[in-house]
Protein backbone atom coordinates (compact mmCIF):
# COMPACT_ATOMS: atom_id res chain seq x y z
CA UNK A 1 0.00 0.00 0.00
CA UNK A 2 1.13 3.56 -0.72
CA UNK A 3 2.84 5.33 2.17
CA UNK A 4 3.34 8.77 0.62
CA UNK A 5 0.61 11.01 2.08
CA UNK A 6 0.16 13.05 -1.10
CA UNK A 7 -0.33 9.85 -3.10
CA UNK A 8 -2.82 8.52 -0.55
CA UNK A 9 -4.89 11.70 -0.88
CA UNK A 10 -4.69 11.56 -4.68
CA UNK A 11 -6.09 8.00 -4.56
CA UNK A 12 -9.04 8.63 -2.23
CA UNK A 13 -11.48 7.52 -4.93
CA UNK A 14 -9.85 4.08 -5.27
CA UNK A 15 -12.81 1.66 -5.10
CA UNK A 16 -13.33 -0.80 -2.27
CA UNK A 17 -11.96 1.27 0.58
CA UNK A 18 -13.48 3.03 3.57
CA UNK A 19 -12.69 6.71 4.04
CA UNK A 20 -12.78 8.45 7.42
CA UNK A 21 -12.48 12.24 7.50
CA UNK A 22 -11.82 13.59 10.99
CA UNK A 23 -12.40 17.02 12.48
CA UNK A 24 -13.31 18.53 15.84
CA UNK A 25 -15.72 21.11 17.19
CA UNK A 26 -16.80 22.73 20.43
CA UNK A 27 -20.27 21.43 21.24
CA UNK A 28 -20.95 23.71 24.20
CA UNK A 29 -19.23 26.63 25.87
CA UNK A 30 -22.01 27.38 28.33
CA UNK A 31 -24.28 24.63 29.61
CA UNK A 32 -27.72 24.02 28.14
CA UNK A 33 -30.84 22.44 29.62
CA UNK A 34 -29.53 19.02 28.55
CA UNK A 35 -25.74 19.34 28.23
CA UNK A 36 -22.82 20.28 30.47
CA UNK A 37 -20.61 23.26 29.62
CA UNK A 38 -17.25 22.91 27.93
CA UNK A 39 -17.93 19.85 25.78
CA UNK A 40 -15.47 19.23 22.95
CA UNK A 41 -16.17 16.68 20.22
CA UNK A 42 -13.89 14.94 17.78
CA UNK A 43 -15.43 12.74 15.14
CA UNK A 44 -15.11 11.14 11.74
CA UNK A 45 -17.40 11.15 8.75
CA UNK A 46 -17.06 7.60 7.41
CA UNK A 47 -18.00 6.75 3.81
CA UNK A 48 -17.26 4.32 0.98
CA UNK A 49 -14.51 5.42 -1.39
CA UNK A 50 -16.63 4.36 -4.38
CA UNK A 51 -18.73 7.53 -4.03
CA UNK A 52 -15.93 9.97 -3.33
CA UNK A 53 -15.15 11.15 -6.86
CA UNK A 54 -18.79 12.12 -7.47
CA UNK A 55 -18.98 13.92 -4.11
CA UNK A 56 -15.79 15.80 -4.84
CA UNK A 57 -17.00 16.86 -8.27
CA UNK A 58 -20.36 17.98 -6.88
CA UNK A 59 -19.06 20.12 -4.04
CA UNK A 60 -16.10 21.56 -5.91
CA UNK A 61 -18.35 22.26 -8.90
CA UNK A 62 -20.74 24.22 -6.68
CA UNK A 63 -17.90 26.22 -5.18
CA UNK A 64 -16.45 26.98 -8.63
CA UNK A 65 -19.84 28.05 -10.00
CA UNK A 66 -20.23 30.65 -7.26
CA UNK A 67 -16.54 31.48 -6.79
CA UNK A 68 -16.66 30.30 -3.19
CA UNK A 69 -13.80 29.71 -0.76
CA UNK A 70 -13.27 26.56 1.31
CA UNK A 71 -16.44 25.39 3.03
CA UNK A 72 -15.77 25.90 6.72
CA UNK A 73 -19.16 25.64 8.39
CA UNK A 74 -18.67 28.20 11.14
CA UNK A 75 -17.63 30.81 8.57
CA UNK A 76 -20.43 29.85 6.19
CA UNK A 77 -23.05 30.28 8.92
CA UNK A 78 -21.56 33.22 10.87
CA UNK A 79 -18.84 34.84 8.74
CA UNK A 80 -16.53 37.18 10.63
CA UNK A 81 -15.42 40.56 9.37
CA UNK A 82 -12.30 39.07 7.73
CA UNK A 83 -13.99 35.98 6.32
CA UNK A 84 -14.26 35.60 2.56
CA UNK A 85 -17.80 34.33 3.19
CA UNK A 86 -18.76 37.78 4.50
CA UNK A 87 -19.50 39.02 0.97
CA UNK A 88 -21.52 35.95 -0.05
CA UNK A 89 -25.29 36.30 -0.08
CA UNK A 90 -27.07 34.48 2.73
CA UNK A 91 -29.13 32.38 0.30
CA UNK A 92 -25.92 31.05 -1.28
CA UNK A 93 -24.42 30.37 2.15
CA UNK A 94 -27.53 28.43 3.10
CA UNK A 95 -27.32 26.44 -0.13
CA UNK A 96 -23.63 25.67 0.45
CA UNK A 97 -24.28 24.50 4.01
CA UNK A 98 -27.26 22.41 2.90
CA UNK A 99 -25.23 20.77 0.14
CA UNK A 100 -22.40 19.80 2.49
CA UNK A 101 -24.82 18.50 5.13
CA UNK A 102 -26.83 16.64 2.51
CA UNK A 103 -23.69 14.90 1.25
CA UNK A 104 -22.76 13.93 4.80
CA UNK A 105 -26.17 12.37 5.40
CA UNK A 106 -26.29 10.24 2.25
CA UNK A 107 -27.10 6.52 2.62
CA UNK A 108 -24.20 4.44 3.85
CA UNK A 109 -22.34 7.30 5.49
CA UNK A 110 -21.92 7.41 9.26
CA UNK A 111 -20.45 9.62 11.96
CA UNK A 112 -18.30 8.11 14.71
CA UNK A 113 -17.35 10.44 17.54
CA UNK A 114 -16.10 11.03 21.07
CA UNK A 115 -17.18 13.99 23.19
CA UNK A 116 -15.77 14.88 26.59
CA UNK A 117 -16.51 17.86 28.83
CA UNK A 118 -13.79 19.84 30.58
CA UNK A 119 -14.98 18.61 33.96
CA UNK A 120 -15.01 14.98 32.83
CA UNK A 121 -11.54 15.33 31.39
CA UNK A 122 -10.25 16.86 34.62
CA UNK A 123 -11.67 13.85 36.48
CA UNK A 124 -9.99 11.47 34.02
CA UNK A 125 -6.62 13.15 34.56
CA UNK A 126 -7.11 13.10 38.32
CA UNK A 127 -8.02 9.41 38.33
CA UNK A 128 -4.85 8.64 36.35
CA UNK A 129 -2.77 11.25 38.21
CA UNK A 130 -2.21 12.90 34.86
CA UNK A 131 -0.17 10.01 33.51
CA UNK A 132 -0.55 9.68 29.75
CA UNK A 133 -3.03 12.55 29.51
CA UNK A 134 -2.01 15.98 28.18
CA UNK A 135 -3.01 18.99 30.22
CA UNK A 136 -5.03 20.61 27.44
CA UNK A 137 -8.61 19.39 27.26
CA UNK A 138 -8.84 19.39 23.45
CA UNK A 139 -5.56 17.51 23.09
CA UNK A 140 -6.93 14.95 25.51
CA UNK A 141 -10.12 14.47 23.50
CA UNK A 142 -7.98 13.80 20.42
CA UNK A 143 -5.90 11.32 22.40
CA UNK A 144 -9.03 9.43 23.45
CA UNK A 145 -10.60 9.52 19.98
CA UNK A 146 -7.67 8.40 17.85
CA UNK A 147 -7.23 4.75 18.93
CA UNK A 148 -11.00 4.30 19.03
CA UNK A 149 -11.50 5.40 15.42
CA UNK A 150 -8.62 3.15 14.33
CA UNK A 151 -10.34 0.24 16.09
CA UNK A 152 -13.75 1.21 14.67
CA UNK A 153 -12.42 1.09 11.10
CA UNK A 154 -10.70 -2.29 11.39
CA UNK A 155 -13.73 -4.50 10.52
CA UNK A 156 -14.34 -2.38 7.41
CA UNK A 157 -11.23 -3.63 5.61
CA UNK A 158 -8.73 -1.35 3.92
CA UNK A 159 -9.34 2.21 5.09
CA UNK A 160 -7.91 5.71 4.76
CA UNK A 161 -7.87 7.89 7.87
CA UNK A 162 -7.60 11.60 7.11
CA UNK A 163 -7.37 14.20 9.87
CA UNK A 164 -7.65 17.95 9.58
CA UNK A 165 -4.23 19.28 10.55
CA UNK A 166 -3.98 21.58 13.56
CA UNK A 167 -2.16 24.32 11.65
CA UNK A 168 -2.56 25.14 7.94
CA UNK A 169 0.12 23.76 5.66
CA UNK A 170 0.38 22.84 2.00
CA UNK A 171 2.17 19.51 2.49
CA UNK A 172 0.23 16.57 3.99
CA UNK A 173 1.98 14.36 6.52
CA UNK A 174 1.58 10.74 7.64
CA UNK A 175 1.52 9.80 11.32
CA UNK A 176 2.17 6.06 11.89
CA UNK A 177 -0.10 4.42 14.46
CA UNK A 178 -0.07 1.14 16.37
CA UNK A 179 -2.44 -1.65 15.31
CA UNK A 180 -3.13 0.19 12.05
CA UNK A 181 -2.27 -2.45 9.47
CA UNK A 182 -5.71 -1.94 7.91
CA UNK A 183 -5.01 1.75 7.29
CA UNK A 184 -3.45 2.76 3.99
CA UNK A 185 0.01 4.01 4.91
CA UNK A 186 -0.24 2.46 8.37
CA UNK A 187 -1.53 5.59 10.07
CA UNK A 188 -3.34 8.91 9.71
CA UNK A 189 -2.84 11.39 6.91
CA UNK A 190 -2.93 14.94 8.25
CA UNK A 191 -3.94 17.47 5.63
CA UNK A 192 -5.25 20.99 5.20
CA UNK A 193 -9.03 20.92 4.84
CA UNK A 194 -8.86 23.39 1.94
CA UNK A 195 -7.25 20.63 -0.14
CA UNK A 196 -9.58 17.76 0.85
CA UNK A 197 -13.29 17.88 0.02
CA UNK A 198 -14.09 15.13 2.53
CA UNK A 199 -12.68 17.19 5.39
CA UNK A 200 -14.92 20.11 4.44
CA UNK A 201 -17.98 17.86 4.46
CA UNK A 202 -16.93 16.38 7.81
CA UNK A 203 -16.53 19.90 9.20
CA UNK A 204 -20.12 20.73 8.23
CA UNK A 205 -21.43 17.47 9.69
CA UNK A 206 -19.72 17.88 13.06
CA UNK A 207 -20.58 21.58 13.24
CA UNK A 208 -24.22 20.59 12.75
CA UNK A 209 -24.11 18.35 15.80
CA UNK A 210 -22.75 21.16 17.93
CA UNK A 211 -25.17 23.72 16.52
CA UNK A 212 -28.15 21.50 17.18
CA UNK A 213 -27.08 20.84 20.78
CA UNK A 214 -26.36 24.51 21.50
CA UNK A 215 -29.62 25.71 19.97
CA UNK A 216 -31.91 22.82 20.86
CA UNK A 217 -33.81 24.87 23.43
CA UNK A 218 -34.58 27.46 20.74
CA UNK A 219 -35.52 24.74 18.27
CA UNK A 220 -38.01 23.34 20.78
CA UNK A 221 -39.37 26.86 21.24
CA UNK A 222 -39.68 27.18 17.44
CA UNK A 223 -37.22 30.07 17.13
CA UNK A 224 -35.05 28.45 14.48
CA UNK A 225 -33.42 29.90 11.40
CA UNK A 226 -32.58 28.18 8.10
CA UNK A 227 -29.16 27.01 9.32
CA UNK A 228 -30.74 25.41 12.40
CA UNK A 229 -33.21 23.56 10.22
CA UNK A 230 -30.49 22.33 7.86
CA UNK A 231 -28.47 20.99 10.79
CA UNK A 232 -31.52 19.33 12.30
CA UNK A 233 -32.54 17.77 8.98
CA UNK A 234 -29.06 16.30 8.58
CA UNK A 235 -29.19 14.68 12.02
CA UNK A 236 -32.67 13.29 11.37
CA UNK A 237 -31.54 11.88 8.02
CA UNK A 238 -28.53 10.22 9.66
CA UNK A 239 -30.89 8.33 11.97
CA UNK A 240 -29.03 5.53 13.74
CA UNK A 241 -25.80 6.18 11.85
CA UNK A 242 -24.22 8.44 14.49
CA UNK A 243 -22.09 6.39 16.89
CA UNK A 244 -20.50 7.32 20.20
CA UNK A 245 -17.19 5.46 20.23
CA UNK A 246 -16.97 5.55 24.01
CA UNK A 247 -20.17 3.50 24.20
CA UNK A 248 -20.20 1.75 27.55
CA UNK A 249 -16.48 2.23 28.18
CA UNK A 250 -17.23 4.96 30.64
CA UNK A 251 -19.49 7.82 31.56
CA UNK A 252 -20.17 10.54 29.06
CA UNK A 253 -22.37 13.58 28.88
CA UNK A 254 -25.06 13.76 26.24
Amino acid sequence: MASDPASILADLATPGRTLAFCDETDVTHEGTSTMLPGIHLMGALVMASDHYAAIQDELEGFRAAWGLPEIHANEVVTPGTRSKWRQVERSVREEAFALACGIAARPGNQIAYVHVSKSQYADMRCDCRGKGFPQRHKSGVKLVFTPLIVEHLEPMGQAVLVMDRDKPGSVPTLTPMPRAGHLVGGGAVRADSSAVTGLQVADAALYSIGRYVRRRDGIVADTTDAFDRIAMEMLVAMGGRIHNLLGNRGKHNG
